[in-house]
C-alpha cells in the first residue's frame, strides 16, 4: 500500500466543524456525495495504532474547497454547475465533465440562435417585445448595455448610424462573412470609440486597434458560421485551460483597474466603478462563462484576426511580474506616497486614454517617479509582502568555504 505523508490532511470531523463554524452546516452524507461527485478531493482511510477501524482523511486544502462548494450549492442545486464553477475558479477537474457541461450550454444556445436567425431572415416578430429583431434593437427603450450605449452614441442629431451597425451585426450573426462596407466599419469604430483612440493603453505607442478594416465583423461572422459544438471539438483540453486562465486574468485585471480608478478619482465623474459591476454581471452566469472560454479559444491564433488577447495577457503577466504596476499595488502606493497621486492625476489619465502619445507620456512620468523614489518604494515592498507578494533580494554573497573533512 502506498505510504501517505499525513501532514496537513484533514479529518471528516474537522471539515464538518470547519464548515459549521463558517455558517454552512454540512452532513457526513453530503461530504461523501460531494467527493464521489468529484467536487471534493478524494479521501483516504487512515488507521491509528490501537484503534479499531479507520478514519476518513481528506488531502490538505480540502477545507477551502469545501467552503466554495457550500457557497455554490447555496445558490444552485445543479452539481454540474457547481463542478463547472470550481473549474472556472481554477481547480483541476475531469475535462470530460467540463466538455459535457459546455456542450449542453452550447446546445441550448444553438437552439436560441436558430430561433433568432429564423426571425431575422423572415423578418418575424421575436420575443416579448412584439417587435422584429431589427425594430427591437433600433427602437426599444430598454435595449440593454452595451448596445443601448452604442445606440445613443451613434444616433444623435441628423446622424443615425446605429441601424447600419445593427444590419452588420445581424449579418455577421447569420454567418455572412462578406467584407463589411466602409459605413459599417466606421459605425463599429465609433460605437467602440476606436475612432477617438480610446483603447486601453496596454501596448503604448503601438496603439493596438482590435478592429482594423472590419476584422472584428469578419471574425464574428466566421465564428458564427460553424456550430459551437464543432469549435469546442477543435479545442484540446490544454486549449480550454489556457482560455479559462486568460478569462480569469482579464476579468481580474479589468475589475481591479476599475476599482483602482474609482478610489483614485472618487469625484471625477468618470464612473470607473461600472467596469467591475459590468464584469460581475457578465461573468456571474455559468452560460456566459462557458461562451467566454470558447470565444477566447477561438481568438487564439486566428490567422486573420491575430491573437490580441495573448498580447494583453503578456502585458498583464509583465505588469504582475514587475511587482509595482498591478492596479491594487498602485492604489496602495498612492495612499503611502501622495506624490504619486499627482503623477496619476485625472487629467493625465484622460490623456493616456485618448491617444498612444498620451499613454507614452504618462508611462514616462511613472518610470521617472519609480527611479526618483526607489528607496521609498523598496521599503514599502519589503514591509508589505502581503500586498506585493515579493521581496527585494539582498546582495548575493559568496558561500563560506567548506573545509575538507567537514560534515555538509
Amino acid at each position: 500500500m502506498e505510504e501517505v505523508a499525513w501532514d496537513g490532511w484533514e479529518s471528516a470531523d474537522d471539515l464538518l466543524a470547519y464548515a459549521a463554524a463558517a455558517g454552512h452546516p454540512v452532513t457526513r452524507t453530503q461530504l461523501i456525495r460531494w467527493h464521489k461527485r468529484g467536487l471534493l478531493p478524494r479521501p483516504r482511510a487512515r488507521y491509528f495504532h490501537g484503534r479499531k477501524g479507520a478514519e476518513t482523511y481528506y488531502p490538505p486544502g480540502t477545507s477551502a474547497v469545501l467552503l466554495q462548494v457550500c457557497e455554490l450549492t447555496s445558490r444552485t442545486k445543479s452539481l454540474d454547475a457547481v463542478a463547472w464553477q470550481l473549474w472556472w475558479a481554477g481547480h483541476d477537474r475531469n475535462m470530460d465533465e467540463v466538455r459535457d457541461f459546455m456542450a449542453n450550454v452550447f446546445a441550448d444556445l444553438e437552439r436560441t440562435l436558430a430561433k433568432v436567425r429564423k426571425a431575422v431572415t423572415l423578418n418575424e416578430k421575436y420575443g416579448k417585445s412584439n417587435l422584429t429583431v431589427r425594430r427591437y434593437m433600433n427602437e426599444s427603450p430598454d435595449l440593454p448595455a452595451p448596445l443601448g450605449t452604442m445606440r445613443r452614441r451613434l444616433n444623435w442629431g441628423d446622424r443615425q448610424e446605429f441601424p447600419v451597425l445593427v444590419d452588420s451585426l445581424l449579418r455577421a450573426m447569420l454567418g455572412d462573412a462578406s467584407p463589411p462596407s466602409d459605413d459599417e466599419i466606421n459605425a463599429l469604430d465609433r460605437a467602440l470609440r476606436f475612432d477617438e483612440g480610446r483603447v486601453l493603453p496596454l501596448r503604448g505607442s503601438a496603439g493596438w486597434n482590435p478592429a482594423p478594416d472590419g476584422a472584428a465583423l469578419t471574425w464574428m461572422a466566421n465564428f458564427m458560421s460553424q456550430p459551437l459544438a464543432k469549435t469546442l471539438a477543435s479545442a484540446s483540453d490544454h486549449d480550454l485551460v489556457i482560455a479559462r486562465d486568460r478569462a480569469i486574468a482579464l476579468i481580474s485585471f479589468t475589475t481591479t483597474f476599475g476599482e483602482t480608478m474609482s478610489s483614485l478619482f472618487p469625484r471625477s465623474g468618470l464612473g470607473w466603478g461600472f467596469i467591475g459591476k459590468a464584469m460581475d454581471r457578465l461573468t456571474s452566469n455559468v452560460k456566459n462563462q462557458a461562451f467566454i472560454v470558447l470565444v477566447l479559444h477561438a481568438f487564439r491564433g486566428d490567422s486573420e484576426f491575430g491573437d490580441p488577447f495573448a498580447e494583453i495577457q503578456n502585458t498583464i503577466d509583465e505588469w504582475n511580474a514587475d511587482g509595482y504596476a498591478n492596479w491594487n499595488r498602485i492604489r496602495f502606493l498612492t495612499e503611502q506616497l501622495p506624490e504619486l497621486r499627482t503623477v496619476l492625476s485625472e487629467s493625465r489619465i484622460r490623456e493616456a486614454f485618448k491617444s498612444p502619445r498620451g499613454f507614452d507620456s504618462l508611462a514616462g512620468e511613472v518610470v521617472d517617479f519609480r527611479m526618483d523614489h526607489a528607496a521609498d518604494i523598496d521599503a514599502l515592498v519589503i514591509a508589505h509582502p502581503e500586498i506585493f507578494g515579493i521581496q527585494i533580494a539582498s546582495e548575493p554573497t559568496e558561500p563560506p568555504p567548506i573545509c575538507e573533512g567537514s560534515e555538509v
